[in-house]
């Protein structure tokens, strides 16, 4: 049969059909707007199915290439570049279409394919907007500091779209103590961030973290996807798309597991570590989160229908000492930009706790937190006060927001978590240099203490790590039955992490004082155990000493002393 193409619907010369590409309808858009090109009114020309969208741009002498986001589904997306004039820019659509499809006799599918094509055109105009407000600006990268690009960045319904940096700007934030900032990728989980902003710029930088398991199946049939002990196992039918429609066909799904004790887990965090209920608001303690997402074969978002529901199972973080037979479930509202609390996962073995979920978010395990507040300061070596300062507290399961000093170098934070040990810590930059500091001891606080501290954090100009810890200390011996306690004269001193499967890290002879240095490289953990094992001066092995001692890393350390380390014997 000849053919005949032209940009549109196909025509053959025997029959008609009326399916065809369709780009959709031409765009009048301004710089900086993120487009959105539509071929979701193509239909088949043959009677067949369409299997796959691609999109391209029309290249043109004058005009400025741009970067489709997503180009090869229904809907990709792009931001509209800065332009001096009107100017236009060309997309071409190519569906391709399997029809007369049969069976071979191997069992495989034998389809013949048929490609229709359509054009658009996107308008994009100056942007005639005149800027008020603050401007945030940032990079959006991958654990690896790699900047991502095609992330878009939203706050509010002002949206802005990475570059090959990973570098966004979003320019008139008006300012708000809780701004939202919510952000997207295909090919990886979305993240989002609170922060303040006031009468003046100010800088976000955010992670986002690639699935570590991904997955594709039919609607009618189900699947469990797991990674590292955690699971999601997900219904037969039961589906949705953003409008509420039933939907039927391929989900891909992607999901990870965070520890909270891991530097990937504090990084792709949610939000803050602070529940709603009502008008109250709280700190909450996490026992660690699952991100699990669903797109529809044209890379729409879906989520459980009412009705449906689907189990998560999370592995217990055993460097958290708490394993409550019970723990409350907590989804990430991105609208509110709080954690809301909707039923409760249950310690089904040892080291798994098992709920059931009616719609897809990040979901954490959390224990609600006593609340209190605290008035802070925070100064240079000189004495003089420093503003814009970012602060932050933090204890093993629990940080604060990152709030910043105002012009007289002073801070007034709210849901501190109480009745724990607190690291209080402050960090500026100027020009490539960080500088950083903490208050010199923990801070504790008792449930609805509003506590006024009368010494300031200094800041200091910040040695960052290079990858490579220094511990030292020393261990001393301590027997049940004779309560008296020695100096290790030999043994092991052993650094492990938990991340990734219970690791050991590097190891150590105890000198004949009891003293030690161990050096070892980072892994993705803030927290690690430091071990002793050995024997008494005589090398007796029915005396058996084993003791240890957790150390949580600082941003601005690679040497740490954690002081004595006591062993105890394990027989007498």
């Amino acid at each position: 049969m000849m053919k005949y193409v032209i940009y549109g619907c196909m025509v053959t010369v025997m029959l008609l059909f009326t399916g065809c590409a369709d780009a959709g309808d031409d765009q009048h858009v301004k710089s900086g707007d993120t487009v959105t090109l539509d071929g979701t009114r193509s239909t088949p020309d043959v009677g067949g199915n369409i299997i796959s969208y691609q999109w391209k741009q029309v290249k043109h002498p004058s005009a400025i290439t741009v970067t489709l986001v997503n180009p090869s589904t229904a809907t990709p997306t792009f931001m509209a570049p800065d332009v001096d004039t009107q100017s236009e820019f060309v997309f071409k659509l190519k569906t391709i279409e399997h029809y007369a499809c049969k069976q071979t006799g191997n069992n495989q599918q034998q389809c013949r394919k048929n490609a229709t094509y359509d054009l658009v055109s996107i308008f994009v105009e100056p942007s005639d907007d005149i800027v008020t407000g603050s401007s945030i600006t940032g990079t959006i990268s991958d654990f690896n500091n790699v900047g991502i690009l095609g992330a878009t960045v939203s706050i509010g319904d002002q949206t802005a779209m990475t570059d090959a940096n990973g570098a966004y700007r979003i320019d008139a934030v008006n300012a708000d103590n809780r701004v939202i900032v919510n952000v997207t990728h295909p090919d990886y989980l979305s993240n989002s961030r609170i922060i303040t902003v006031e009468d003046r710029d100010v800088s976000l930088d955010i992670k986002l973290g690639a699935p570590q398991a991904s997955h594709t199946f039919l609607s009618s049939t189900g699947a469990v996807v797991s990674h590292d002990g955690a699971m999601v196992e997900l219904p037969a039918n039961g589906y949705v798309d953003g409008n509420g429609t039933a939907y039927n066909g391929n989900i891909s799904v992607m999901m990870r597991y965070y520890p909270i004790t891991t530097h990937s887990g504090r990084a792709a965090f949610p939000g803050t570590f602070e529940g709603i209920d009502g008008n109250e608001t709280f700190p909450i303690q996490s026992f660690g989160f699952m991100n699990v997402e669903l797109h529809g074969s044209q890379g729409e978002v879906l989520n459980l229908a009412p009705g449906s529901t689907a189990t998560l199972t999370f592995p217990r973080d055993f460097i958290l000492a708490d394993a409550p037979s019970s723990i409350p479930l907590w989804y990430y509202d991105a609208d509110l930009g709080y954690w809301v609390q909707e039923g409760k996962a249950i310690q089904t073995r040892y080291n798994a706790y098992s709920g059931i979920v009616s719609h897809f978010t990040a979901w954490n395990l959390d224990a609600k937190g006593l609340q209190a507040r605290l008035n802070g300061c925070v100064e240079d070596a000189n004495g003089t006060r420093i503003e814009d300062a970012k602060i932050h507290f933090s204890s093993e399961n629990w940080d604060s927001r990152v709030v910043p000093t105002d012009a007289n170098g002073n801070i007034e934070v709210f849901n501190i978590l109480a009745q724990k040990d607190l690291m209080f810590s402050a960090s500026k930059q100027i020009g490539t240099t960080w500088f950083y500091g903490e208050f010199p001891t923990p801070i504790h606080l008792v449930e609805g203490e509003n506590k006024n501290l009368t010494e300031c954090i200094v800041l200091q100009e910040a040695s960052l790590p290079n990858g490579t810890i220094t511990v030292n200390g020393s261990v001393m011996l301590e027997d049940w039955f004779t309560e008296d306690s020695t100096p290790a004269s030999s043994g092991r001193i052993q650094v492990y992490t938990t991340t990734g499967g219970y690791a050991l890290l590097a190891e150590a002879d105890v000198h004949s004082d009891g003293s030690f240095v161990l050096t070892f490289q980072t892994a993705d953990a803030l927290h690690y155990n430091i071990v002793f094992n050995g024997t008494d001066s005589t090398g007796n092995f029915e005396a058996y000493y084993y003791g240890q001692k957790t150390l949580r890393l600082l941003n601005s350390k690679s040497t740490y002393n954690i002081g004595i380390l006591y062993a105890t014997s394990e027989l007498g």
